[in-house]
């Protein structure tokens, strides 16, 4: 059928379970609780098609156009989305649980509350998606475009975000417990509140993220970027900061015993190393460990011979002209002559 048009029909509820529709042009098709299962729309046009509540359990979506399709409450388990284009789509509460969204582009997308469990999302656009209270547990994320999306309150444990660019996106609240986040991009990411404990977070770039509240416990931050970010009331407890790079970083109310400390940049943050010793001893640190420093009055120090205390030279006299000599010599004269 690959070439024919359904343009704009109402197909709601029908049964189309195993159907070849490759490359059919299905624009604005009401397929709303319909029967899609191991059906074939591979590069098929869905645009603006009704696809809600339907059923598409390992469904052939490849580079198929879902520009602003409605598939929310849809069936998409084990799914083959590869290239799909889903901008603007809504995937309010969809399940997709090992869908394969490979090279997928989702940028401005809605899955809110939506199953990813274990999907393969690898590459894929979501810039500015909203996935907040979505399931992407144990899913693939390595080097998808996270930036500005929303992930507040989603499940994200023991999956694989390396790589991923994820600047400017809201992850407030979110669950990254055992998550794989090698030299990801969190750059001004919001973190308030998030769980993060036993995370791998090697050579990450956390500069300006707000991570007050953060749960950080045994995270593996070695040689991490995290200058200028907010650690304000995070648990730091077991987490390994060797080599990071922790420049001005707000530590007001953090708890970190037993943080191995070795080679850690601390300047700007307040860590005193008499004081924070005194308070966790079991810290972990190193010659290499750059303390911060308390704030040393200045001392000018002015020494006798730095002075230059020689006579000051004075200024060399003007010569008399000759019209101020005749003057004082005519005024002795009279003088004389009226004594």
């Amino acid at each position: 059928m690959s070439g024919c048009s359904l343009a704009g029909r109402s197909l709601a509820h029908g049964n189309f379970s195993g159907v070849n529709l490759s490359g059919v042009r299905l624009c604005g098709v009401s397929f709303r609780g319909a029967d899609l299962s191991r059906t074939d729309l591979t590069e098929a046009d869905l645009s603006g098609a009704d696809l809600s509540g339907a059923d598409l359990y390992q469904a052939k979506l490849c580079g198929a156009r879902l520009f602003g399709a409605d598939l929310s409450n849809a069936d998409l388990t084990l799914a083959d989305l590869t290239g799909a284009h889903l901008a603007g789509a809504s995937l309010i509460s969809t399940t997709l649980s090992g869908a394969c969204l490979r090279g997928a582009s989702m940028s401005g997308a809605n899955l809110k509350s939506a199953n990813l469990y274990e999907a393969d999302l690898r590459g894929a656009n979501l810039a500015g998606v909203n996935l907040s209270q979505s399931n992407l547990v144990l899913a693939s994320l390595s080097g998808a475009n996270l930036f500005a999306a929303k992930l507040n309150g989603t499940q994200l444990s023991s999956a694989k975000l390396d790589g991923a660019q994820l600047d400017g996106a809201d992850l407030t609240a979110a669950r990254l417990n055992n998550a794989y986040m090698m030299k990801t991009n969190l750059f001004g990411v919001a973190l308030q509140q998030a769980s993060l404990s036993h995370a791998t977070l090697e050579e990450v770039n956390l500069s300006g993220a707000d991570l007050t509240g953060v749960d950080l416990g045994w995270a593996d931050l070695s040689g991490a970027i995290m200058s200028r970010a907010d650690l304000g009331f995070a648990d730091l407890t077991g987490a390994n900061l060797t080599e990071a790079d922790m420049w001005s970083v707000k530590m007001r109310g953090s708890r970190y015993p037993a943080t191995d400390l070795r080679g850690t940049d601390l300047r700007g943050t307040g860590v005193y190393q008499a004081t924070a010793l005194s308070q966790f001893p079991d810290i972990v640190y190193s010659a290499r460990t750059r303390w911060d420093q308390p704030d040393q009055p200045m001392r000018v120090s002015v020494h006798v011979t730095d002075l230059n205390l020689s006579p000051r030279p004075q200024p060399p006299r003007a010569p008399r002209s000759q019209s101020t000599t005749l003057f004082s010599r005519v005024m002795r004269l009279l003088n004389r002559e009226i004594v």
